[in-house]
């Protein structure tokens, strides 16, 4: 549970400090730390805020496009039972 003035720790980390326990890095941890995953995290990031900077503000429906939203809107709704709140 995070206290009051930090991060909240993990199970996995709680379980590093106690010296009975010989912990093995993860698979995802080690692949977390490859400099591929880590350039590929910062080319991802720099690609949605060069594509976020056009953003201006919301645009009205493209009308070519509302039928298909509709429709799918409509078979979301068959497959869950019930209607969207907020479509």
């Amino acid at each position: 549970m995070a206290g009051f003035g930090g991060p909240a720790r993990t199970e996995r980390e709680d379980m590093k400090d106690d010296p009975e326990i010989e912990m093995q890095d993860l698979a995802a941890d080690a692949l977390g730390r490859d400099p591929r995953v880590t350039q590929a995290r910062d080319l991802i990031l720099a690609a949605v805020s060069d594509a976020r900077s056009g953003l201006t503000g919301p645009r009205p429906a493209r009308p070519d496009r509302k039928l298909a939203y509709a429709r799918a809107l409509e078979e979301l709704a068959r497959l869950r039972g019930r209607e969207l709140y907020f479509p």
